[in-house]
């Protein structure tokens, strides 16, 4: 297991680093600095951030769901959508799909179980739920210059306007689809 630094090493080390390369890091600060580029440098983070261990994005979904629950989202599927949609904040979308079906029923059954009080789906509704797919079933936006793609898989369904850079549907879509 990784152990963190003390402050002062940590510090003594970015000096450092900042020494031996004073242009990147001249470079970067004007990078975030500048208003046009903040988009780019925010994609860029987003891109490289450290894919978090399986056993860690475990944990937080189980504190997600414990949070859902605070909330008052005791329904599976409306339990799963604030998970999901709080594990993309931290750790990024693609970060978040990692999670599989049985991942997220286990977490939702064990932190019921755990939950004093509210009304829970039993286990065997829970267990009903085919595939990951039935589960993200939430909006899911994007700043206006990155370009995505969204696919409905066969069993998908939507209801609402698309708006992407690309579609491709092989399930039902309820509403307008604009591609660019």
């Amino acid at each position: 297991m990784l152990e963190r630094l003390p402050a002062a090493e940590q510090q003594r080390l970015y000096a450092e680093s900042r020494a031996r390369s004073t242009t990147l890091f001249a470079l970067l600060q004007r990078l975030q600095d500048d208003p046009a580029m903040r988009p780019l440098v925010h994609s860029a983070v987003e891109r490289t951030r450290l894919a978090p261990a399986d056993a860690e994005l475990a944990r937080a979904s189980g504190r997600a769901f414990a949070a859902a629950f605070r909330a008052g989202d005791t329904a599976f599927h409306k339990a799963v959508e604030f998970v999901l949609r709080r594990l993309c904040e931290e750790f990024g979308e693609a970060n978040a799909r990692r999670l599989k079906l049985a991942d997220l029923q286990r977490g939702y059954l064990a932190a019921a179980a755990r939950a004093k009080g509210g009304e829970f789906e039993s286990a065997a509704r829970v267990m009903k739920v085919a595939s990951v797919g039935e589960l993200w079933n939430f909006s899911i936006e994007s700043q206006a210059e990155h370009k995505i793609t969204v696919a409905i898989g066969p069993n998908g369904e939507v209801t609402g306007d698309i708006r992407a850079h690309r579609v491709i549907v092989a399930g039902r879509v309820q509403g307008n689809i604009e591609a660019s």
